[in-house]
């Protein structure tokens, strides 16, 4: 008896004259089947006999579906990739921008009398500044290159000092539940970059579930993950087997479909009405700096799961400490003095670096560029106290320009300068032991704190 497929094949052959061939999935054998048809004619040209080949071939198909989503995997991460980089080349200019907003704001401020009309507009200039400041933050966070106040954190402790905060935030008809694992290890990341994950999460996975009852879970637990797991997490970076810290947020809402669940990563992709800013993007950037993975699963009516996988702490980071922060009190007042060679590309930004230096009580060289800033520390001889050099300039970088001026001095004290995060300018340093480092757009208190601690620091070997 033919099959469905294989009268198809024939019929063309019949029909054409010609051989045919259809690729078809047979219910009853639940086999796909290529069914190839060809037919034999005689003197005038009429079908008089069709000869039929049937090969099972469900196995490629299998293999060609994989390849498929493969490729589409592959393609999604691309995507990510290239906004990625696209988010954080914006943030990075846009801080330079931010800086020069931000210190003359600040520098205005300590100059107009708090009685002037003209005080509360400097404020205003100053508040709208600090949270453009935040959102290149996110930015910077979604391309993976946020900035991480680096510490011991116990994800459970942290979600549970959370509790109430969460529960309030979300609607009444929403249940949240927490499923804690005790005995957690501590993970190295910055705590609020992880309160900002989780407040995300649940707060999508409530509005999920929308006007009717459901649940949020929240669980955490141990995982130790061996290659393999990093291909089935579609891990990003190159990553270390060994123990991870789970953290899933599950919910009861309406899940989505493929399209939906393919884009979610996406910048401002929204499913409302309105958008909420980066959302999940800046929580892909989050969870990608801190060297984790995270996974989705989802189908429509069947709820949504984020998986998240953190490492565990490890004995050595390897990581520069920061420079303490002193706070607020009579160091506020801290003068310095001697010269510092200031080089910087952006014109305002050397403007404003040369305000805030000379208000710290030194003397300014500003210079454009890395071959500048040489140039400057040879001709004046050992008379510079402190260099700030930003990390990317044309002609030479400040990279290659602190390369240079260790040559001329071993003893050099040199702050490197940018717009992207300290975690990323670590990265791009290495082994090198700069005096410090410092992310635009800083403030004049963290400028001075800064100069402070290198100048009462010892010079580097």
């Amino acid at each position: 008896r033919h099959t469905p497929c294989e009268q198809c094949a024939t019929a063309l052959a019949v029909q054409s004259g010609k051989p045919a061939r259809i690729e078809r999935f047979v219910e009853e054998l639940n086999v796909w089947m290529d069914v190839r048809a060809y037919p034999i004619l005689d003197d005038s040209g009429a079908v008089t006999l069709v000869i039929e080949h049937l090969r099972d071939i469900t196995e490629e198909k299998k293999r060609e579906e994989e390849r498929r989503r493969l490729e589409s995997q592959i393609e999604q991460t691309q995507r990510l990739e290239s906004l990625g980089i696209m988010a954080g080349g914006i943030a990075h200019d846009f801080n330079n921008i931010l800086m020069a907003v931000l210190g003359h704001a600040e520098m205005a401020l300590d100059e107009v009398p708090p009685a002037s009309s003209a005080y509360e507009n400097i404020k205003h200039v100053n508040t709208a500044a600090l949270r453009a400041a935040e959102l290149c933050r996110e930015m910077l966070a979604y391309a993976g290159k946020a900035s991480f106040a680096v510490e011991s954190v116990n994800v459970k402790e942290l979600i549970e000092e959370m509790a109430r905060l969460l529960q309030s935030s979300i609607s009444k008809n929403v249940t949240l539940r927490m499923n804690l694992k005790s005995d957690l290890p501590c993970i190295e990341t910055d705590p609020s970059q992880i309160r900002q994950v989780v407040m995300n999460l649940i707060l999508n996975a409530a509005e999920a579930i929308g006007d009717k009852a459901g649940t949020v879970t929240v669980s955490t637990g141990i995982r130790h993950c061996a290659e393999e797991d990093f291909l089935a997490m579609e891990a990003l970076e190159d990553l270390t087997p060994g123990p991870f810290v789970s953290l899933d947020v599950s919910d009861t809402g309406a899940g989505m479909d493929a399209d939906t669940k393919s884009r979610i990563f996406e910048p401002f992709f929204t499913t409302k009405f309105t958008g909420r800013g980066l959302g999940l993007a800046a929580v892909l950037g989050i969870v990608r700096s801190a060297r984790g993975m995270i996974k989705v699963y989802s189908e429509p009516g069947q709820g949504t799961r984020f998986s998240i996988l953190l490492p565990a702490r490890q004995n050595d980071s390897g990581v520069m400490p920061p420079v303490p922060d002193s706070g607020k009190g009579a160091d506020d007042e801290w003068q310095g003095k001697g010269v510092v060679l200031l080089a910087d590309d952006e014109k305002p930004l050397r403007l404003l670096g040369t305000l805030m230096f000379r208000r710290l009580g030194f003397e300014v060289i500003a210079v454009k560029d890395g071959k500048e800033a040489v140039k400057a520390y040879r001709e004046r001889n050992g008379e510079v106290d402190l260099v700030f050099l930003d990390l990317t300039m044309p002609h030479m970088s400040g990279m290659d320009a602190y390369e240079a001026l260790r040559e001329l001095d071993p003893n050099a004290r040199v702050v490197m300068v940018s717009g992207y995060s300290e975690e990323d300018m670590l990265g791009r340093i290495g082994k090198k032991r700069v005096a410090g480092i410092i992310q635009k757009p800083y403030t004049f208190d963290c400028l001075r704190d800064i100069v402070r601690a290198v100048m009462h620091s010892e010079s580097p070997e």
